[in-house]
């Protein structure tokens, strides 16, 4: 957890201290995340640019990093509006990959070791 996911989660709790939203479910269906993805960013879990924008132009949310204030008009307004969307092309894709995107699980079975390693990209 970083500095930045903390202020996050404490202006996300504000938001809803304030009753911007009704509760967790209805907060999490407008940013479009699972329940369990919104306790997550509760949490100190920071999400990826595109989302945090989301959530920053939704709920006017302004984040406090000491003595540093960051509000909604810090962060990027969405790109490309109004533009089509297209698939990216592989580079593309593996340069958006992160460190957090990669599950590895190393099972022994006997004298065998089973590497599995997995990229989860949102979508």
């Amino acid at each position: 957890m970083n500095r930045v996911g903390q202020a996050f989660a404490q202006a996300l709790r504000q938001m809803l201290k304030d009753k911007k939203e009704p509760n967790i479910a209805s907060a999490a269906k407008r940013l479009g995340v699972t329940r369990q993805q919104f306790h997550a960013y509760l949490n100190g879990k920071l999400p990826r640019q595109e989302r945090l924008n989301k959530a920053m132009r939704i709920w006017s949310l302004r984040l406090h990093l000491g003595e540093h204030s960051f509000p909604q008009s810090a962060f990027a307004q969405k790109k490309n509006e109004g533009a089509e969307w297209r698939q990216l092309t592989l580079f593309e894709a593996l340069d958006s990959i992160s460190n957090d995107d990669l599950k590895v699980n190393v099972k022994r079975t006997g004298k065998v070791f089973r590497i599995h390693v997995a990229v989860e990209i949102p979508a």
